[in-house]
């Protein structure tokens, strides 16, 4: 696996950055040592379309959260969708635009500082305690063509 990922690696290494990954600690079955497992995605996912928001808090990817509304805001997936895969999104505090939760507090998803969709009323109240981590609060995300449009899909902490 080391020569797929040498390439990536030394781009972050060369623009001064580390790359990191989840990874699980087990006992070996002999109980005399440790295997480390990482979980590494393929090395053509693993970079981001767009840039990290400067001074932001950035959250632990552990949980996917479906982001919705996303077609009315095509015209800036569009270009991140030349490239599905992962991008960098800020979250923000907005209220629920329309249907039966309209008014009710919830959470904007913007790439790039434009908005891309919102979470729905119980992930708003569920996820917003998030928003109060720092003045800029960041998560990875992810583009994927949706059955009639291009979709994102968040990930954030466990809350529970």
């Amino acid at each position: 696996v080391a020569p797929t990922w040498q390439p990536l690696l030394k781009r972050l290494e060369a623009a001064g950055r580390v790359a990191e990954c989840s990874a699980a600690l087990y006992r070996d079955r002999r109980d005399d040592g440790y295997q480390l497992v990482l979980r590494l995605s393929p090395p053509g996912e693993a970079e981001f379309a767009n840039t990290e928001p400067d001074g932001a808090v950035f959250l632990p990817a552990e949980r996917q959260c479906a982001v919705v509304g996303e077609k009315e805001h095509q015209d800036v997936l569009t270009p991140y969708g030349q490239r599905l895969g992962n991008i960098w999104v800020t979250l923000h505090p907005t209220v629920v635009d329309r249907g039966k939760y309209a008014g009710a507090p919830t959470i904007e998803v913007r790439v790039d500082g434009a908005t891309v969709g919102q979470l729905t009323a119980a992930q708003g109240a569920r996820y917003a305690e998030l928003l109060t981590y720092g003045p800029v609060v960041a998560a990875e995300a992810r583009v994927f063509e949706g059955a009639n449009y291009l979709e994102v899909q968040v990930m954030l902490p466990k809350v529970d």
